[in-house]
C-alpha cells in the first residue's frame, strides 16, 4: 500500500506535509510499452488515508506554476496552479533543532575504532575534535578527482586532513553517475535509479546495489 502513496505539500487532501493514499480507483497495467499495456488489476481505495506526517523543509522561496489534475466532466484535466511558498525559515529551523553543544575534551589518543569497540561513545569522540576538524568533516576535500581517493573520483569526504586520519577517520571516496560507478580505471554499469524505482521492488534494488 505504501507504494501507492503520494506527498501532499499543500494540504489539499486535508493532510499537509504528509504521505497519503488518496481515495479513488487505482488501475494497474502490464505490457511492453504504454500503447500495448493491458489492464490487469483494479483497486478502489474508499477513503484518503494518512501514512506519515512530516513538516515542511525545502519548499520553494518563490511562487511558480505547477500542473495538477482536476476532475472534469470527461475525466481529469491538467490545470495550472501556483505552488506554495516556504512558510518556515530553514535557517531558524536548523538553529532551533541544533543538538546540545558537547564540552571540548583534550585528545587522549582515542580513535574512531574505539567507538566501534565500545571504549568510548560517539559523543565522547566528537568532543575530542577541534573546530578545524569539525569544519573539515562538513566540507570534504573541496574538489573533484581528489588526490586522497582513486583517480577519477567525484570527491573525498571524511579524513581530508592529516589530523582526522590520525584519529582513524578514513578518507572516503565518492563518485556519481546515473549508469553506475565511474572512475578513471574502472566502472560498474547498473540500471539508472529511475528505472530501478519503476520496478517498485525493494529487494531487487537492494540486490543490484550489493
Amino acid at each position: 500500500m505504501r507504494c501507492l502513496a503520494s506527498y501532499d505539500c499543500s494540504g489539499k487532501t486535508g493532510f499537509k506535509s504528509s504521505f497519503v493514499i488518496e481515495a479513488g480507483e487505482y488501475n494497474f497495467y502490464i505490457g511492453k510499452n504504454a500503447r500495448s499495456a493491458e489492464k490487469v488489476y483494479s483497486y478502489y481505495h474508499k477513503q484518503t488515508s494518512l501514512l506519515s506526517k512530516h513538516s515542511q523543509c525545502c519548499a520553494p522561496k518563490e511562487n511558480f506554476d505547477v500542473i495538477t489534475a482536476v476532475r472534469g466532466l470527461c475525466g481529469y484535466l491538467p490545470v495550472k496552479r501556483k505552488c506554495e511558498k516556504a512558510a518556515e525559515d530553514l535557517k531558524s529551523r536548523v538553529i532551533e533543532n541544533l543538538p546540545k553543544a558537547l564540552p571540548v575534551s583534550c585528545d587522549m589518543g582515542y580513535k574512531l575504532s574505539d567507538v566501534k569497540n565500545g571504549k568510548i561513545t560517539m559523543g565522547q569522540f566528537v568532543a575530542l575534535l577541534s573546530f578545524d576538524e569539525l569544519e573539515a568533516l562538513t566540507r570534504g576535500d573541496y574538489k573533484m578527482n581528489s588526490p586522497l581517493g582513486a583517480p577519477g573520483n567525484a570527491g573525498v569526504f571524511g579524513g581530508v586532513i592529516k589530523s582526522l586520519r590520525e584519529k582513524g577517520i578514513p578518507a572516503v571516496t565518492v563518485t556519481d553517475g546515473p549508469s553506475g560507478i565511474r572512475l578513471k580505471t574502472a566502472c560498474s554499469l547498473i540500471p539508472i535509479g529511475t528505472a530501478l524505482a519503476c520496478t517498485f521492488d525493494e529487494d531487487l534494488v537492494f540486490f543490484r546495489l550489493l
